[in-house]
Formats: C-alpha cells, structure tokens, sequence
C-alpha cells in the first residue's frame, strides 16, 4: 500500500522544491522585458535574481536584440507613419535629459494631444567633452 504523507509536510517539501529549483527567462522574454521596462540588461538581471529568477546569459539576449532590431525599428515607422496620417492638429511636446544636471543629451517626443499618439521621437546630443554625434551647443538645460 501506498505511503500516507501529512499535508504540512507535503506543503514543506514543496516549499523546499521550489526555493532551490529556480525559474528561468528565455533571452527573448528577458529582452521583451528589458524594451518594456526600459532597464538595461545588469540592471534587469540584477532585478531577476532578487525575484529568485535565473536571468538568461547576456550574450543570448544580444543576440536575440540583433535578430529583433530591424523588426522594432520597420514597426516603429510604421506606426509613426500612421500616427502622422491621423494628427488632431494637437501638438504636445515632451523633453527629457538622461540627467538631472549637465545633462550629454535629451530626447524630445511629440505627441498629438487628443489621440495620444506618438509622432516623432529625437534624440538631441550635446556639443563638448568628446561627445560624438553632437547637434546643439548651447547650455544643456536649454535643450528643451
């Protein structure tokens, strides 16, 4: 016959089972996870695995970035293209630096304001101190 087992020591070893066998993200959802978060690899691996979620290895997640980038970008035009299409006449813009105080670049979006809908989305790089690709020279807090 069969071996009775009491349920709180049923319920136990699952609890055991579970802290040592670890989830794991495949590289396509870690980069998924990444594009919506906006977080960058270390931080979301960081993250996972203080969740007590193995994260995938980087060298798969870049992988999976290059075989995605042409994709994201043809949709992303697309999706401009259309918001374009359909603009209310409303504009709102957005700016932002990547820091709080001498900031190396700011991204401005522009938004139509009764749908949305993004409809254009640069990126602004300061001149000075090695930074490549620059296009404005003024104070950074001006760049708004």
């Amino acid at each position: 016959m069969g071996h009775i087992v009491h349920p709180k020591q049923k319920t136990k070893a699952m609890h055991n089972i579970l802290l040592h066998e670890r989830r794991r993200l495949s590289a396509r959802q870690m980069l998924g996870a990444c594009i919506m978060t906006g977080m960058p690899y270390t931080k979301g691996a960081r993250f996972l695995s203080l969740c007590g979620t193995k994260p995938p290895v980087k060298s798969g997640v870049m992988r999976q970035q290059r075989f995605c980038d042409d994709k994201i970008r043809r949709l992303k035009g697309i999706s401009l293209m259309l918001s374009r299409k359909s603009f209310s006449g409303y504009l709102s813009i957005d700016a932002r630096w990547t820091h709080r105080r001498n900031s190396p670049s700011c991204t401005v979006t522009a938004l139509d304001a009764v749908t949305k809908r993004v409809l254009a989305c640069v990126n602004i790089n300061h001149i000075g101190g090695n930074r490549q690709h620059a296009q404005y020279s003024g104070a950074s807090n001006n760049m708004e």
